[in-house]
Order: C-alpha cells, then structure tokens, then sequence
C-alpha cells in the first residue's frame, strides 16, 4: 500500500457484508488456503499502489478481529439491504482520495497486478472509470473517479458496481483480464471447493 500518495491517492474497498443466502452461512469467514476467504482480496489491496484500504463488513466478521493492520473497518449495521448499502457505507468514507476501487470480499484471485493496472489506467485517463473485462463482460474489481463518489454513495439494494459502469455518463476504459479465474467470486460451496483447486494448482506460479 502506497500511504505517500496523499490526496491523489486512490483506496481500495473492499465488500465484505452481505447475507450469503447461496453459500448458506459466513462465507467471507469461510476457510481458503488456510485463512478467511476475505483476507485473500484485503491482503492484496495491501500490497497495491493504493493509498487506503476501506474494508466493509458486518457486525460478525469485525468481532471476529481477524482483519490485518492497516485497513479501515466500516460496519455496515444492516447488511439484509444489499450489496449496494455496503458499497454507499465504504464510499461515504472517501475523503482525500480521487478515485476508488470496489472489489468484491469474494473474489480471491483478484492480483495487485489487477488493482494496480487499474490504477495506472486511471492516471492515464483520470476521468474515466475503469473495469475489468472478460470475454467482452463487464466484470469487478471496478475503479470510480471521484465524480462518481456522490453516485457510490447513493447506491443501495442489490444493485452494484457493474451496474453503475454502463450508466454513470463518463468514458469507460477496460482492463482485460484473459483468465476467467483471476475474476472468480465465490457464491456456493461448490464454488469455494472449485477455488481451492485453483489455489493448489496456482500456488508459487
């Protein structure tokens, strides 16, 4: 994480409350590569060019203190609303940067090499947003300018990142990513067992 660059800088959040109705039960805390499935994406954004990482959860996983130093904790005390209320929670708390990336706490094979791709594209085009893409789909980790932080901020219910990219009314430039697992979130058991395979197979590459 880059703490020197100021009030250029760009933050991380990461969304990390919700119901997990499909995985049935805690999915950030369920277990991946021998650690919460949520420290894969937060300890990457650790590792970025970012200036902060915003890490939203709820009431839950922050009592479970397994969140590392260095990260601000948002607690989103009504998560039942949707991903939306948390992505407002972590962009209402954006003071002193200029652009921000929302990644999803279920995609574990989101690299630094992604989020700081994002975040040179957006120097070099500092008023688009810039998203992910695979195959010609949208897809998260996404990076907002700031004068979409007033529209983050609004976001409530299920609607999400992907959602805003085609109708926020700025350019948009993408990062194509050409394996589809590196932008893998995890929605089911069948999915965290997928991972882990991915995991073992990927492990020191």
């Amino acid at each position: 994480m880059n703490a020197e660059s100021g009030t250029a800088g760009t933050a991380v959040i990461v969304i990390g409350a919700g119901l997990s109705r499909r995985f049935g039960g805690s999915k950030m805390l369920a277990e991946l590569g021998g650690k919460a499935l949520i420290l894969h994406a937060v300890e990457q954004s650790l590792r970025s060019a970012a200036s902060r990482v915003i890490v939203v959860v709820d009431e839950g996983i922050a009592g479970k203190r397994i969140l590392p130093g260095g990260v601000e904790v948002i607690i989103n005390q009504n998560p039942s609303r949707g991903v939306g209320s948390s992505i407002s929670a972590g962009a209402s708390n954006l003071q002193g940067v200029k652009s921000c990336i929302v990644l999803a706490g279920d995609q574990p094979f989101v690299s630094t090499g992604i989020l700081n791709e994002l975040i040179r594209r957006h120097e070099l085009s500092v008023k688009a947003v810039i998203a992910c893409r695979y195959a010609g789909a949208v897809r998260n980790p996404v990076l907002f300018p700031e004068s979409l932080f007033a529209a983050l901020t609004s976001m409530d219910g299920d609607r999400g990142a992907r959602q805003l990219v085609l109708s926020a009314g700025v350019p948009v430039d993408f990062v194509d990513v050409r394996e589809e697992w590196k932008l893998m979130d995890i929605d089911s058991r069948d999915d965290l067992v997928k991972a882990e395979a991915i995991l073992a197979q990927h492990s020191g590459k």
